[in-house]
């Protein structure tokens, strides 16, 4: 095993409500265990549920795996949360119709 993942996996284990759960699910992608990011990235959202990376890569794995109920379920939470700021959207719509044909990817 990997030891920058069981030094993460460690401190997650000794702070359950440690923020490092999300590079340790990356680090699990990345070394193709995907299943257990997905253990991972649960167990840290019920912890910091406001962590939108780690519901974003939960999504996608999610999604991967045939789970688009469950992969649904996550990404209305995170719409319910972005729906409070509606200047990040106006901003991002802005950016987006000023991009036009630069090739800049939004």
């Amino acid at each position: 095993m990997n030891s920058r993942i069981d030094f993460y996996r460690e401190a997650v284990e000794q702070d359950p409500g440690s923020r490092l759960f999300f590079p340790l699910a990356e680090m699990l992608v990345e070394e193709g265990d995907e299943l257990k990011a997905v253990e991972v990235l649960k167990e840290g959202l019920s912890h910091s549920p406001e962590h939108a990376p780690a519901r974003m890569l939960l999504v996608e794995l999610l999604k991967k795996s045939g789970l688009a109920d469950e992969a649904g379920m996550h990404t209305l939470e995170l719409t319910q949360a972005f729906s409070r700021y509606p200047a990040f959207w106006e901003t991002w719509a802005d950016m987006k119709a000023g991009a036009g044909d630069s090739g800049a990817v939004l």
